[in-house]
């Protein structure tokens, strides 16, 4: 018989969504009762106990004592969205339960290793997606699968915030962020169409834009995608950093069609709307506390020890999806759209030494020119051993090799006698502190309007193909270009160099034999 005793939580991350909607749920929750909250800033941290009841209080740094606390059997995290896997992940190993915000972690590679950590310390996970027990998307659901709209053709669906100059930073840092705002609302259109869908999407594509340039620097500000599923089927989405808050899901049938408008938002009432065999209907819900739920279906999951839903599983299809889609962003931005396809979103996620696959391999379609192989050869090894050392930098963006969360990378360039260098991360000082790389940071401060994008692309037998793309950021009024060769799944820098030529669809360098 299972226990009737309130499961015990910490909340991890005491940011906007922890504090007005997570926290006061466990006042209406049945199965779920607060012990200890985490912050970052332990003043916050022992503020948030007191007003909302916590016993405890701990810092990140702390983490670990929190974890060793007897009455915490569970843990909510809600950090920023790059953080999720590491506390989800170490509170897993110390036996706690674990319910985490959406998304779920910042790449396919972070999710197989949460849902892994779970599993072999036999604890439970469920990632918040609150309308699994949310009345009004239930009722679409409902209506969905009863088959009265027929045969489901096309979706729409938004979700749109409009982030002041109070936001916090992390929102403008796609590292942080986890893709912007495909990745912290977009998340929902993604998973809603596959909810109701009942199958997973085929094919990504998308577009992405920025019109604020001062403030998204880091991400961009909106996102429109396209997701193909089975038999036809069709979502067209888009998420927004920039445009007033709104979200709905319009689902069309042959028979008819339905909307939820909010579809998203927690602290609005609902409008479940549309038309079927030619009749009107309409029925609002009133709004409820969809945490308390959340937290009374998880608790009821522990004490039952039943698998969750959604679970891990769940968060992990969705972040796959969505690396298709910024693939897809990725590819638009480095190639001429004639040499573009959709990105297929693979049912299976293979590994490679380098990390998850990059979408982007599947979006480049080469042509048949030829290429000199010699010293590419050699240099593709030197790039392979740069790429294998983990204190490699990228010239741009200092990220590491590990790092496929935001697309391709430069991690090396060429001294002045044409050798190839290794980037640390103290010659990417170095390198940032340099006039032209200022001017970079510079001109993105000054919002240019964007600069003009060019790919072309060459086939080789043994390199499969090459491909150079412009960084999206000007150094000193020139493009910083870089020439990539993929060897099965893992993609190298080839040259980098700085170019104030680039014409859209034009070639201006080749390799010559």
């Amino acid at each position: 018989m299972a226990s009737s005793k309130r499961v015990g939580y910490a909340v991890v991350g005491l940011g906007h969504i922890a504090e007005v909607a997570v926290l006061p749920a466990f006042r209406r929750s049945k199965k779920a009762k607060l012990i200890a909250v985490v912050s970052g800033n332990e003043r916050k941290a022992e503020r948030i106990a007191a007003k909302f009841g916590a016993t405890d209080y701990y810092s990140y740094e702390d983490f670990a004592l929190c974890l060793s606390h007897p009455k915490v059997e569970a843990v909510y995290i809600a950090t920023n969205n790059s953080t999720h896997a590491e506390y989800s992940m170490r509170a897993a190993r110390a036996g706690k339960h674990v319910l985490c915000e959406k998304p779920m972690a910042s790449t396919v590679e972070d999710c197989q290793r949460m849902i892994e950590a779970c599993r072999s310390s036999q604890v439970r996970l469920m990632i918040a997606y609150r309308k699994y027990f949310e009345p009004a998307s239930l009722a679409l659901k409902k209506l969905v699968t009863s088959g009265k709209l027929g045969r489901l053709k096309l979706m729409h669906s938004a979700f749109t915030i409009f982030l002041g100059p109070k936001a916090p930073a992390w929102h403008f840092d796609r590292r942080l962020s986890g893709g912007g705002s495909l990745g912290d609302v977009g998340v929902y259109c993604v998973n809603t169409a596959r909810w109701l869908a009942g199958k997973e999407p085929l094919e990504a594509s998308a577009a992405a834009w920025t019109v604020d340039t001062k403030r998204f620097t880091g991400v961009d500000e909106n996102i429109a995608f396209r997701l193909t599923f089975p038999e036809g089927l069709v979502l067209q989405a888009s998420s927004s950093f920039g445009a007033a808050k709104a979200s709905f899901i319009h689902v069309h049938g042959e028979k008819g069609w339905a909307a939820l408008d909010p579809a998203f938002a927690y602290d609005e009432e609902r409008r479940l709307f549309g038309k079927v065999n030619d009749r009107w209907f309409e029925k609002k819900f009133k709004v409820m506390d969809e945490f308390a739920l959340e937290l009374d279906a998880f608790s009821e999951c522990i004490r039952r020890k039943r698998e969750p839903e959604p679970s891990g599983e769940e968060g992990l299809r969705d972040v796959a999806v969505m690396q298709a889609i910024a693939g897809w962003v990725c590819a638009e931005i480095l190639a001429c759209r004639s040499r573009t396809g959709p990105v297929a979103v693979a049912p299976s996620l293979p590994r490679h030494a380098g990390g998850i696959k990059p979408p982007l391999h599947q979006a480049v379609r080469p042509p048949a020119e030829k290429f000199h192989k010699p010293q590419i050869a050699q240099e593709l090894q030197l790039l392979a051993d740069f790429v294998a050392d983990e204190t490699t930098r990228c010239a741009v963006c200092c990220a590491t090799p590990g790092d496929v969360s935001l697309g391709p990378h430069m991690y090396a360039v060429r001294d002045f006698e044409g050798r190839l260098i290794r980037l640390t991360e103290e010659r990417w000082a170095h390198i940032s502190e340099h006039p032209e790389m200022a001017g970079m940071r510079r001109a993105v401060e000054e919002t240019l309007e964007g600069p003009e994008v060019v790919v072309q692309s060459f086939s080789d037998p043994e390199a499969r193909l090459y491909y150079r793309f412009y960084h999206r950021t000007v150094v000193g009024g020139k493009y910083l270009c870089a020439v990539v060769k993929l060897r099965g799944d893992d993609a190298f820098v080839v040259t980098a160099y700085l170019t104030d030529q680039v014409k859209r669809g034009t070639v201006i360098w080749q390799r010559k034999p």
